[in-house]
């Protein structure tokens, strides 16, 4: 097989360039394998570059549409509904701790009352997403 069919293939194939890529990266290696036991004498995908992926660039909220958001949910806290009044309570805990100290989203959820140190006016977070610790001072209210 030459290299060419392998082009022929990825130009015809209608997924995002990231999956293509992991397509490749095991029809690589499966290559890779033919060569090892002798079943094919070159790898014909060795010179065919990965494609260029979408890099992710998060949304990150200005400072005036989260206040706009608190907002939104503390007057649904205060119109007294109170079906929803425990929900939009914790909606709006996790989003100001999340806007005002930095935590990533999984970080609240993860929180328990001995996290909380009065005294030290601090939060204490146990395993991050690179499995550190951290200690997050609160801002005045």
């Amino acid at each position: 097989m030459a290299p060419s069919f392998f082009l022929d293939f990825r130009s015809d194939l209608s997924v995002e360039p990231e999956t293509i890529n992991h397509m490749f990266i095991a029809l690589r290696a499966f290559f890779d394998y033919l060569v090892r036991i002798e079943r094919i004498s070159v790898n014909p995908l060795t010179d065919i570059p990965a494609l260029k992926s979408k890099s992710y660039v998060p949304y990150i909220f200005s400072p005036q549409e989260v206040e706009s958001l608190l907002e939104a949910i503390e007057k649904n806290i205060r119109s007294n509904s109170e079906s929803n009044f425990l929900i939009d309570l914790a909606a709006y805990s996790v989003i100001s701790l999340m806007a005002r100290c930095g935590l990533r989203i999984s970080e609240p959820l993860k929180l328990r009352d001995e996290h909380y140190r009065k005294n030290e006016k601090t939060i204490y977070i146990e395993r991050t997403k690179f499995n550190k610790d951290r200690l997050i001072p609160l801002p005045e209210a």
